[in-house]
């Protein structure tokens, strides 16, 4: 079992395609305690801080600063499978998530993701659960 819940905001581990370095990437972990438990994976979608090319399904991560995020943010819909010893380590939980809603993290960040455009995608509030 890992020690990451989904809605996470995590740091993870990105070999270089020619395997001679190594880059750290912020993640939110969407696999449920019930997936790590029966895998080795977990699953995730990836998080930039290029706010300039923002798609259908991305969102922005409006409190970033509280989640634990150097920069401001957006949450894409690149979604990746990665192995559980590659999450180096947490750095938040944005709000519209059941897992941060337990730890009451939502209730002191209310609105701290946000669809980027309205009418695209599921909304912030949908993603709970």
């Amino acid at each position: 079992m890992t020690r990451f819940s989904r809605g996470d905001l995590v740091l993870v581990k990105f070999v270089f395609a020619d395997e001679k370095g190594v880059k750290q990437r912020p993640g939110l972990i969407v696999s449920t305690d019930r997936y790590h438990q029966s895998r080795r994976e977990t699953i995730m979608v990836a998080i930039t801080s290029n706010l300039s090319r923002l798609l259908a399904g991305d969102y922005t991560v409006k409190a970033w600063r509280e989640s634990g995020l150097l920069y401001p943010s957006v949450v894409t819909g690149i979604v990746r499978t990665i192995k559980h010893d590659m999450i180096t380590g947490k750095l938040g939980c944005p709000a519209g998530f059941g897992a941060c809603r337990r730890r009451g993290w939502a209730a002191r960040n209310p609105g701290a993701l946000t669809a980027c455009r309205p009418g695209f995608g599921v909304s912030s509030d949908r993603l709970a659960g």
